[in-house]
This record gives structure tokens, sequence and C-alpha cells, in this order.
């Protein structure tokens, strides 16, 4: 941990190694390298492999070594979208309406959907945090959502950015990353103007 409580990630992928090592992970050179680069590009990492070779294990170590929070979402056939991000928790709105005798239905439904009724699961409960977290969804191959496509929506409401700037030349930029997403029939949509943040939302046909 930094002197300001801030998560120290790794600065090289010899401290990657090392640090895993520490934590009981002994990581060889391509997968310590990968594992800077990912926290260093602020990027997602993808395992595959047979089980038991160490692709949970290693999100766990990550965590470790880190001092980050691990939330985990563990996949399987029949997760959708509500055990995912959020649910309501049903059986309490219902107790607050019998006892809202009185109150007219639009002070009930601004008091039922509120925090307190709502129950998160891993990826809200991911997206929602302010400290360090390290998300493992894990098993996602074996996940059978029910919908026509694949929707990832990130919301950041930091310091925004010109949409219609060119990028720098050594930048992939947001007409690579549109052509990308094109080639695989989807749609990218990004709002951002500066002080007010940015939101990007890619929708994939499957």
């Amino acid at each position: 941990m930094g002197q300001d409580g801030s998560v120290t990630w790794f600065s090289s992928p010899t401290d990657a190694a090392e640090r895993l090592t520490a934590t009981g992970y002994l990581a060889d050179t391509a997968t310590a390298t990968t594992t800077y680069l990912a926290g260093a590009l602020e990027k997602p990492l993808l395992l595959e492999g047979p089980a038991g070779v160490g692709k949970t294990e290693l999100a766990k170590a990550v965590a470790r070594s880190t001092g980050a929070e691990l939330v985990r979402l563990q996949c399987y056939e029949g997760l959708d979208e509500a055990r995912a991000l959020y649910e309501w928790n049903y059986k309490k709105q219902l107790l607050r309406i019998q006892a809202s005798q009185g109150q007219t239905w639009d002070e009930t439904h601004d008091d039922i959907f509120t925090d307190e009724f709502l129950l998160t699961r891993p990826l809200l409960t991911a997206i929602r945090r302010e400290q360090p977290t390290v998300l493992l969804i894990d098993e996602v191959d074996k996940t059978d959502v029910e919908v026509e496509g694949l929707l990832l929506e990130v919301v950041d409401d930091g310091v925004g950015f010109d949409t219609t700037a060119p990028s720098p030349p050594d930048r992939f930029g947001l007409r690579g990353l549109r052509s990308l997403v094109r080639d695989v029939g989807g749609e990218l949509d990004v709002t951002s103007a500066l002080g007010e943040g940015t939101s990007v939302r890619m929708a994939v046909r499957r």
C-alpha cells in the first residue's frame, strides 16, 4: 500500500513475479509480464486453459499482492443479468407497500426503489466500489444468458474528452475501436464532454 492508502500496482514484470510468488503463486515470465501489462494498461485479462492450471488462483494472488478487494462472479448455465448485476428485494418492497397505507403511489414508488431494497450482485458491486478492485469472472464459457446480444456499458465520471479530436499517432483511437466492433457485427456509442465524464456503450449481436 502507498503512503496515501492507495493500491500499489506492479511496477514491472519482475515486480509482478516477485510479489505473486510472495503470495504463493509461482508465475512464469509470460504470466508475470501479461499480468503487469494488464494492470499498467488497465485492461481485462482473459485466461484460458484446462482445470487446475491456476486461472482462478491468479486473480486471487493479484488481489492479495496489491491489497485490492476480490469480487467474484461465478458463471454457470442459467446465469442471467439479474444475478450478475442486481435484483430488487421484492419481499421487502411488498412489506413496505403494505405498511405505506395512506401514501400516494408516487411517494411509495420513490421509497421502494432505493438502495435499501437493492440486492447488489458481483458486477454492480465491483462497478460501484471506489477502492481498487479485482473482478474475477470465473468460467465465463458456462454462461447461458438468454438475450440477443451482449451489452457492455461503462460510465466514467472523470474529466471527459473531445470525441471529435484526432487520436495521437501512437494511440489506437476511437476510429480503430469502432472498426473492430463493426467487424464483429456490433455497435459502439461513445458520449463524452470535457469536465462531464465519458459513457461507452458497446452492443454485440450473438
